[in-house]
C-alpha cells in the first residue's frame, strides 16, 4: 500500500484495498493480510507474536514433572495417571499468556511457579498469565 498523498497523523484506510497506513508509515497493511512493521517490535502485539502458537503433540507428563511450554501460547499435556506436583517453566515476558490443555483422561495438578495451585482437569484447559514482578503464573478465570 502506498502512503496517502498528504501527511496524516491518524490511521489512513485505503478504501479500494482495505489496507491501513498508520504511525507515519511504520505500520502498513496491504488489505490482503500482509503486515509491514518498520520500526516497532512485535513482542507486545496481541499478547506477543514472539510467544509462538500451539504445540501439535502433547507432552507426556508424570508426577513431579516440568511442563516445558517452549514459549508457546497453547501447550498440550498428556498425564498417563493423575500427575501432581507439576511445575510450569518460567515465562519470558511480563503479561505472557499460556493455556495448558490436558488431553488425558486424568487430572494434572500444577504447584510450581503458579499461584494458587491449579488443577487442569481431565480433557480440560486452564489459562495462565505470567507476572515478571512476582515470577509466577497466575490462573486466569
Amino acid at each position: 500500500m502506498t502512503a496517502p498523498n498528504r501527511q496524516v497523523s491518524y490511521p489512513y484506510m485505503n478504501e479500494e484495498t482495505g489496507g491501513i497506513y498508520a504511525d507515519s508509515g511504520n505500520l502498513v497493511t496491504d488489505g490482503a493480510g500482509n503486515l509491514t512493521c518498520l520500526q516497532a517490535t512485535m513482542q507486545s502485539v496481541v499478547g506477543g507474536v514472539a510467544n509462538g502458537g500451539a504445540t501439535s503433540l502433547a507432552q507426556s507428563i508424570t508426577t513431579s514433572g516440568t511442563i516445558s511450554n517452549g514459549n508457546n501460547r497453547v501447550y498440550r499435556i498428556l498425564a498417563g495417571a493423575t500427575a501432581s506436583n507439576l511445575t510450569l517453566t518460567k515465562g519470558t515476558t511480563d503479561g505472557q499468556d499460556l493455556t495448558i490443555v490436558n488431553v488425558a483422561a486424568t487430572n494434572a495438578i500444577i504447584t510450581g511457579n503458579v499461584s494458587p495451585t491449579s488443577t487442569v482437569v481431565a480433557s480440560g484447559a486452564a489459562a495462565f498469565e505470567w507476572d515478571a514482578g512476582t515470577t509466577l503464573w497466575y490462573h486466569k478465570v
